[in-house]
């Protein structure tokens, strides 16, 4: 999900594409923090329908953007719900 202004449109496919085990997603967001970045993912992945459980890993910075943004990466586990 490398398109930090545009990810959060892309949460739904991937929970989709989880296996029925979940799976670990690499969620990259323009952001001014890494909190904010966390939160940005974990209200996408809540917003999808798909989704049963969503849990944030770690957070990293990986790219400056502007004085008060950068590119943050966050490691997000989600869980499909079983049909």
């Amino acid at each position: 999900m490398n398109h930090p202004t545009a990810s959060h449109t892309f949460a739904w496919e991937a929970c989709r594409l989880a296996g029925s085990s979940g799976a670990r997603v690499l969620f990259y967001r323009l952001s001014e923090s890494c909190p904010q970045a966390v939160e940005d993912a974990i209200e996408a992945f809540a917003r999808t329908p798909c989704c049963r459980r969503v849990e944030a890993g770690w957070c990293r910075r990986v790219l400056e953007y502007s004085p008060s943004a950068a590119v943050y990466r966050v490691e997000v586990e989600v869980e499909p719900r079983r049909v």
